[in-house]
């Protein structure tokens, strides 16, 4: 969220954000989409918009948990999901993001952690759980400890590397939040097909 600038006026002018959320229901999907106008008088910053937009999704959908992806691993973000809303959340996170295993003084890249020999092997691919671990560039705000699940599908040139508002999980929790992350991968094809065709 920021000024929009216009070619015509050669300056920032007043401009609009639309936000959408993909809701997974039993029965299938809905939407909620939320249209906010941004005036300069009364400008809202991108944190405030994200917030306004998350407890909207949380109120209307009464959503368990929120998936966000890497661009949204604002930690004043996860705060407000997991103390304000009282929801999980599972945000994807980058291999080089340093983490605080519990009792540790010192932070680590998640990529450090990954030893071949600690991986958990599936015929598809490979997997790694590390539990009880603190984010560092949240700390200051989000102190909770969570748990960084990463998968690297035979084939895949990157892993994936979620985060999840839980401590501990099972092996079996682990393989569920990977899977419940890839039922929202079609989206990532859309904005893909959307920037480069449209």
């Amino acid at each position: 969220v920021g000024y929009v600038y216009s070619n015509k006026d050669k300056k920032s002018v007043n401009g609009f954000h639309l936000y959408g959320a993909s809701i997974q229901t039993k029965t299938g999907r809905k939407y909620i989409l939320d249209f906010m106008l941004f005036f300069k008088e009364k400008w809202l910053s991108e944190f405030d918009a994200w917030i306004s937009f998350a407890t909207t999704v949380a109120k209307k959908s009464k959503a368990w948990i929120l998936l966000l992806d890497r661009g949204f691993r604002n930690r004043s973000l996860m705060n407000h999901v997991y103390h304000v809303l009282k929801r999980m959340f599972l945000v994807r996170l980058s291999g080089t993001q340093h983490v605080f295993l519990k009792g540790q003084k010192k932070s680590k890249s998640i990529k450090d952690f990954l030893s071949d020999k600690e991986a958990i092997r599936f015929e598809k691919g490979k997997m790694w759980i590390l539990e009880n671990v603190v984010v560092k560039a949240w700390k200051e705000v989000f102190k909770n400890s969570v748990t960084v699940i990463v998968y690297h599908g035979n084939g895949f040139k990157n892993p994936l590397v979620i985060c999840v508002s839980q401590a501990e999980m099972t092996l079996e929790e682990a393989i569920f939040f990977v899977q419940m992350y890839f039922r929202r991968w079609k989206i990532e094809q859309l904005f893909k097909e959307l920037k480069s065709y449209f």
